[in-house]
């Protein structure tokens, strides 16, 4: 249940980096609704933090670092949002 939650969780940080990726570059109107959607995500994290539950040590060092820029990445993003 571990791996699949991890999972989970790192698609939803790829999404966070996308999403603020596409508000830098889309019209007002649009840039609106995916700073919503990210407060979503923001909210939701707030009220479900992420779970460090899984081992990661028998996945690849470099894997693993990525992982975490990731995590700190979508972190980063979703605590600046307004």
């Amino acid at each position: 249940m571990g791996r699949a939650l991890e999972s989970l969780e790192q698609g939803l940080d790829v999404n966070v980096v996308t999403l603020k990726s596409l508000c830098d570059r889309v019209d007002p109107a649009d840039r609106e609704y995916a700073l919503q959607a990210l407060r979503w995500v923001r909210d939701y994290r707030r009220s479900h933090p992420r779970r460090t539950e899984t081992d990661l040590s028998s996945f690849d060092k470099g894997v693993v670092a990525d992982v975490l820029k990731l995590q700190e990445q979508a972190r980063k993003i979703l605590d600046e949002t307004k």
